[in-house]
Parts: C-alpha cells; sequence; structure tokens
C-alpha cells in the first residue's frame, strides 16, 4: 500500500479518538449554529470520526419552541435503550412549557449513567421558576449526578 493511501485517521483507537472527540465538542456554555456545524465538519473527515461523534455520551440541545421539544423527545425516544448518557447540556427559552416534560424523559433513559446536568432556563414569567421541589426530585433520582449546573434569566 502506497504512503498517501494510508488514512492516518482511521489507525488511532477508538478509545483515543472518543476521548479527543467529547473534550473538544463538550462546551455546555456555548450556543448556537457553530456547535451544530464544528459536529458536522470533524464528522465528515473520517468514518471513525462520524461513528465516534454518533457514539458520544453526551448531549447538548437548544430548545426555543414547542416544535424543538418534540423533535428532544422524539430524539431521546428513539435512543431509549442504546443511550449512554453522563453529560446533559439543555438551553430552554421557555420553561413553563417544557421543563418537567424535558426532566422526566432524561430520568427515565439517563438514570443510571448521568453524572452532569447543565441547564438555561429562560422565561418571562418569573412565577414558573418556583416549582424547583419537583424539578429537583426528578433529578434525584439519578444515581451518579456529580454536577449541576442551573442558569436563570428573564427572556
Amino acid at each position: 500500500m502506497a504512503p498517501g493511501t494510508i488514512n492516518l485517521f482511521e489507525r488511532l483507537p477508538e478509545d483515543l479518538v472518543r476521548n479527543i472527540l467529547e473534550r473538544v465538542l463538550w462546551r455546555p456554555f456555548e450556543f448556537g449554529i457553530t456547535k451544530s456545524r464544528r459536529k458536522v465538519y470533524l464528522g465528515l473527515l473520517c468514518k471513525q470520526f462520524r461513528a465516534a461523534i454518533a457514539a458520544l455520551e453526551s448531549l447538548e440541545w437548544e430548545i426555543h419552541n414547542a416544535e424543538d421539544e418534540q423533535k428532544f423527545l422524539h430524539f431521546l425516544r428513539g435512543r431509549e435503550e442504546g443511550l449512554s448518557l453522563k453529560r446533559l447540556s439543555i438551553n430552554v427559552a421557555h420553561v413553563c412549557r417544557v421543563r418537567q416534560g424535558i426532566l422526566e424523559a432524561v430520568t427515565l433513559v439517563a438514570r443510571e449513567t448521568l453524572e452532569e446536568v447543565c441547564l438555561f432556563l429562560g422565561d418571562k414569567d418569573e412565577a414558573v421558576w418556583e416549582d424547583w421541589p419537583s424539578t429537583l426530585s426528578l433529578l434525584q433520582e439519578c444515581k451518579n449526578l456529580k454536577v449541576l449546573h442551573v442558569a436563570l434569566w428573564a427572556a
């Protein structure tokens, strides 16, 4: 085989690739289209990167409306059995409509594996932020949860 035809990316061990990609891509405090593009571009480099990105144990999602919420819930339902989720970052623009449903879906799927949760919650009605006991009780079901970041703002 000629040296020019060897794909050096394909020779890297899968665990190393997954670890590197996890470190590069896990940015829970960064929002916007740039984050999604970064995953796509890295996935285009080689088949191994594309497979490793799909197998990452972190999930970052932005929810701005009911349609985004349905897409997120559909994504979780489609991966209930094969999802090993350790890190979750969710940016929710309207807390009152989606917080409970989202957290219930996440705890159902990742109760045994979730270690870190970052919630960014915004809503004009500050009264909806008062229902924290139910939110925290859902998160208490996650047996390995070590880190919880919560940011609230008036949207």
